[in-house]
């Protein structure tokens, strides 16, 4: 989720930059409005290269987490072990 939520932050100016820059050059509104296709394009192709539901809930009960409360710098240290086994379908 979080990347979903960064990536939506950090391109949110993009299409309309494009069709400020199209509209600013004299293009035709239709041309305009229809590069906005592009990225609800894009987007809808990577939104069907997201995996299954399932599949991630099965690859989180393999990672186990350990925290100590504080580390030799005086912060928190969290420790991630991963327990990786390929998921058949």
């Amino acid at each position: 989720m979080g990347i979903y939520i960064f990536a939506g932050s950090v391109l949110a100016w993009l299409p309309p930059l494009l069709f400020s820059f199209l509209n600013e050059i004299g293009a035709s509104m239709s041309i305009g409005l229809g590069s906005l296709n592009l990225f609800f394009a894009g987007g809808f192709i990577l939104l069907l290269m997201i995996g299954d539901f399932d599949d991630a809930v099965a690859l989180s009960q393999n990672e186990s987490m350990t925290w100590t409360p504080i580390n030799s710098y005086g912060s928190p240290d969290i420790q991630v072990t991963r327990n990786i086994q390929p998921i058949l379908t």
